[in-house]
Order: structure tokens, then C-alpha cells, then sequence
């Protein structure tokens, strides 16, 4: 669609698509464009787009500072970066746009997380979705450089989790690890941002504890600090990615498991007969 867009190495960077399949898709797209007027249907509905894109940027302007991105990665440069609204998805995830310039085009887009009484949607941004969507711009190269050291471990580690991940569609383990550098990425952002009063603690446990998805993140968020503690070393992320692989090839993935499993709470139940009035307090 974008003559500027370098497609050369499509196959590289998404397997999902091909060449032959990307020139076919725009121009079905194009096609469905002209039969449906679908121009005409846009401005009809305009004002609720400029609504939903006021009430996005509104609520998430509260929690997203730019600056940060660039001044932790370090020579990166704030990217190209456009945030889309998605109407018609439940939903968020991100993209980067190769350009036969050299340069990069980031997005970041967005579905409602439900809808107003009036029919108007409504976003729920409380767990910082631009934070990660956009973090995966600087995070995914970082992590893609140190792959091939990292693979081994990488791969070992998914097989405890594989059924977890893949009902989330991440179906290898370079997306993990993907994910997992953006989450601890999340953390660090808090720790940041927050002041002295927070140090990404509590975040790390929803993100680390509310499945088990990710089981190397906390090894990863505590590479961010010592990388953060270090930068007199490190000038940028990029420079400490062959440390964070020393790291991460230290861990066993059998003990990951093992240790978070020993962390996890331990339920059990015991019936309460019906009008029993000496219960004691503590019983749940």
C-alpha cells in the first residue's frame, strides 16, 4: 500500500506473509475499498472516530512519557510513531515498518476495551498498553541480536509453558522471549517513573504471577537494573544485550519452574456445614 514500504525481506520478518500474498491482500483491499464505498461510510461515522481517538490519547497521555523510552535505550532516537485506533477489535499489538530509506515507521494499534451506554467505546488503559506496545520497538531488536546465543535456553524454557503462550498466540519461543523483554521492560518503566516509593515490585509479581507464561522475566527485569546501574559501561540497551545472554544462559529452566511453583500459594478447601455459627475466623 505504502510505495516507500521495503518488502524485500518480508518472509524474514513475518513469516506469515510472502511477497505474491502481500500484493494479492492490497489488492483485494483496494477492491473491497471501491465496492463498498467504504469512503463514504468513514465520513459518516467521523465524529465517533474523532471521539474514540480524543478518549484514547486522553487517557493514556496520563501515562506515557516519551522521553523515557529514549533515555533508557539510549541512540535509538524516538521512532516514527503513530498510534491507531482499531473499532472493530478487542485488542493491542504493534508493528515496524521497514522503508527503503533506511528509516522505520512504528505502530501501535488499539481496539476498545467495551462500550459506553450511548454505544460510544471506551478504552481500559490501566495496565499501560502503549507503554508495552511501543516498548516493542525498542525491545524487539535488542532481543533478536542476542538470539542465536540465546536459542538453547530459550527453546527449553518454552516447553514448560508451550499450552500457556500458544492460547495467547505466541507459538515459538522467540516470541516469548519477545514478550518477555517487554514485560520486564514494563517494570523497569515504573521504576522509573514512579519515584523511590515503587520499584516495579508489585507489577513484576501481576505480570510474573498471574500465569505462568513467562517464567524468565524476572531474571530479565533484574538484567534491566543492573544495566540501568551500569550505564557508564553501557551507553545503550543494544551494548548490554551480549550480558543479558550471559545471564539468561546461567538459568535452568527446570529450576525457573521449580521456584516459581514454590513461591505460587497453596489453596484448600474445607466445607462450612449450612447454619454453623462457630466458624473460626481465620478459615477461608
Amino acid at each position: 500500500i505504502n510505495p516507500q514500504y521495503d518488502a524485500s525481506n518480508i518472509t524474514v520478518t513475518d513469516d506469515r506473509w510472502t511477497d505474491v500474498y502481500i500484493k494479492d491482500f492490497t489488492r483485494l483491499l483496494d477492491k473491497f475499498y471501491r465496492k463498498t464505498q467504504f469512503h463514504k461510510f468513514f465520513v459518516t461515522h467521523k465524529r465517533m472516530y474523532d471521539m474514540a481517538a480524543a478518549r484514547f490519547t486522553e487517557q493514556s497521555a496520563k501515562m506515557f512519557n516519551a522521553k523515557c523510552f529514549n533515555e533508557f535505550f539510549g541512540n535509538y532516537g524516538l521512532q516514527d510513531y503513530t498510534v491507531c485506533i482499531n473499532m472493530l477489535a478487542y485488542g493491542n499489538y504493534s508493528a515496524t515498518v521497514n522503508l527503503k530509506d533506511g528509516s522505520n515507521k512504528v505502530f501501535s494499534i488499539h481496539g476498545p476495551s467495551a462500550t459506553c451506554d450511548d454505544g460510544t467505546p471506551s478504552f481500559n488503559l490501566s495496565d499501560g498498553v502503549v507503554i508495552h506496545e511501543y516498548g516493542h520497538a525498542f525491545c524487539n531488536p535488542c532481543m533478536k541480536a542476542c538470539w542465536p546465543q540465546i536459542a538453547d535456553v530459550a527453546e527449553s524454557s518454552y516447553k514448560f509453558v508451550t499450552s500457556e503462550l500458544q492460547a495467547q498466540a505466541y507459538h515459538t519461543a522467540s516470541s516469548m522471549m519477545y514478550e518477555t523483554l517487554v514485560r520486564a521492560w514494563e517494570c523497569m518503566y515504573i521504576k522509573l517513573n514512579a519515584g523511590n516509593d515503587d520499584d516495579g515490585t508489585d507489577l513484576l509479581c501481576k505480570l510474573h504471577r498471574e500465569r505462568l507464561s513467562f517464567p524468565l522475566v524476572e531474571d530479565v527485569f533484574n538484567g534491566l537494573c543492573e544495566y540501568q546501574a551500569r550505564r557508564d559501561l553501557y551507553p545503550d540497551l543494544m551494548s548490554y544485550m551480549p550480558r543479558m545472554a550471559e545471564r539468561i544462559n546461567k538459568l535452568k529452566p527446570d529450576s525457573v519452574i521449580n521456584s516459581f511453583m514454590e513461591r505460587c500459594p497453596e489453596m484448600s478447601v474445607e466445607g462450612i456445614a449450612d447454619g454453623d455459627t462457630a466458624v473460626a475466623p481465620g478459615k477461608k
